[in-house]
């Protein structure tokens, strides 16, 4: 899907290269306009980007050393060349003075179109924000045509005038774009073969989203193993490298006896799983914060909650980096949140109605660092809701996908190729085969059955990231035995495995 719309915005850039058209703005996807204007624009300091406080969040490509950084890729047929930039890069690259003129500095020269693309696996995640600055339009009634494709599918067009005179800075003009759901490409199409582009701008999570792994409890970048025996209240972890066991044991506080567990996730954004119980008696929620095999905390969270509520994923629906909450009404279906920061709940309520739906899992789908919700009917039908908080984006049937047979289950939703896209991990509870849905956004792009096959008698008990890499792994236990297993992951190729450890049959994996 990646490629294919890559192709799409090409051909579009190609499409639109010598137009001088200028039409109404078209907002196919969205009803509020995302785009953004500044003029004149100079320098850095003219970025709404770095005056809305985004300083260490945006990236600035200024072309004066004819490259970009790692993350984004430019198609179309480009070059660089010196004559005519934003005015600041004339001082960045030596000369004395900011005389207005632009004329020494380097600028990306369009030759027709510009395609831009990202890759949300070197960034942290899909950028929500993007920008460019016109430096040289052409003549009088240049325009430029902007096209956005969006994570989640939308496709956002608009042509600006770009009026804009060649080594004349005091002209230049920013374009730029906000979307939450995240953007996947952009086309920047200008009418003058000649115009030229610089002060390429986006934005990159990479360093605030280091090694997170949403079941990691002692922030190493490697998921680890939690375990809960109920009938004690005991709590126990294993510290992973791989599928081998670095260390574990009990934890040095107690869930509480009865006390259910429900999952991982990082509430408090230390970038440390904690482990989330639930008490079926008072429906009292309590929450382990993590540090390794020690608990920093034991505290309540949100309210008790009637047992009527399912708690049915845990995941950061408003990318904060801090996990949520997801519930579902057992009698009507209705969905809500609670969004957490700590022990805290500071949002809680309404998603939507999933009536006739259970959910299989959440995970962010579409590269925009907000987990997502994926539901199945009674009919094998899998749907999907992308999220944005306790706001619906999209919702509708997975794409290229047909219903799933009774006899799979969805077992776990996990990044298994590394595109920073979560995928659906199935599970045959008659064969034991595995098969994988590879997924972009609300569409199935491949699916597989992995090798080799295993016994009816080992379950996939959890998805984790075992080894670090940013795939997730299959963690097998023996219906029968306790045993463990671990398998890597690359996609659908089991890279490595073996026997993790043995483990007595009523602790259950929380994660």
């Amino acid at each position: 899907m990646k490629s294919v719309m890559k192709n799409r915005i090409a051909g579009f850039c190609v499409a639109l290269s010598g137009s001088a058209v200028v039409s109404a703005t078209v907002l196919a996807g969205g009803s509020a306009d995302p785009f953004i204007t500044v003029a004149p624009y100079r320098s850095a300091a003219d970025s709404p980007f770095i005056l809305a406080g985004l300083a260490d969040s945006t990236v600035i490509a200024d072309f004066e050393i004819g490259s970009i950084a790692s993350g984004v890729s430019i198609g179309g047929a480009t070059s660089v060349a010196t004559g005519n930039s934003v005015d600041v890069d004339d001082a960045v690259v030596g000369f004395a003075a900011l005389d207005g003129s632009g004329a020494n500095g380097k600028s990306l020269v369009a030759n027709g179109g510009v395609a831009v693309s990202f890759d949300a696996k070197a960034l942290g995640g899909l950028p929500r924000r993007f920008g460019f600055v016109v430096t040289d339009g052409g003549a009088s009634g240049a325009t430029v045509t902007v096209s956005v494709f969006a994570a989640s599918g939308a496709f956002y067009t608009r042509v600006f005038g770009a009026d804009s005179a060649a080594a004349n800075a005091n002209d230049d003009i920013f374009i730029g774009i906000e979307l939450n759901e995240g953007i996947d490409a952009v086309s920047i199409a200008p009418s003058s073969p000649s115009a030229a582009i610089d002060h390429l701008q986006y934005e990159t999570g990479a360093s605030a989203l280091l090694n997170y792994v949403r079941d990691d409890i002692d922030q190493d970048g490697k998921s680890d193993v939690v375990w809960s025996l109920e009938s004690q209240g005991k709590g126990a972890g294993w510290i992973m490298d791989g599928y081998t066991r670095l260390s574990g044991g009990l934890l040095d506080t107690d869930p509480g006896v009865g006390r259910v567990g429900v999952g991982l996730g990082d509430l408090d954004g230390d970038r440390r799983a904690d482990a989330i119980f639930r008490d079926p008696a008072t429906g009292e929620f309590t929450a382990l914060f993590m540090n390794g095999l020690g608990v920093s905390q034991l505290g309540a969270i949100g309210e008790p909650v009637a047992a009527i509520w399912d708690c049915v994923g845990i995941g950061d629906l408003n990318g904060d980096r801090k996990a949520d909450l997801v519930f579902q009404r057992s009698d009507t279906g209705e969905a809500r949140a609670w969004i957490m920061d700590g022990v805290n709940k500071t949002d809680g309520g309404f998603i939507g109605n999933a009536a006739g739906l259970r959910c299989i899992g959440v995970g962010d789908l579409n590269a925009d660092r907000r987990d997502d919700i994926l539901w199945q009917d009674a009919a094998g039908q899998v749907y999907g809701w992308t999220m944005n908080g306790r706001v619906i984006v999209q919702s509708e049937a997975i794409l290229n996908s047909s219903p799933v047979a009774p006899s799979w289950s969805a077992v776990g939703v996990g990044d298994t190729d590394g595109d920073s896209r979560a995928d659906v991990i199935w599970q045959n509870a008659d064969t034991g085969r595995v098969s994988i849905w590879q997924m972009n956004g609300l569409r199935r792009i491949d699916g597989a059955l992995i090798q080799p096959i295993v016994s009816s008698a080992w379950k996939v008990a959890a998805t984790p990231d075992l080894n670090g890499d940013g795939k997730s792994d299959l963690l097998w236990r023996n219906s029968s035995t306790g045993d463990v297993h671990g398998w890597l992951m690359n996609g659908f190729t089991r890279t490595d495995g073996g026997f993790v450890a043995g483990s007595a049959t009523p602790w259950k994996i929380v994660n």
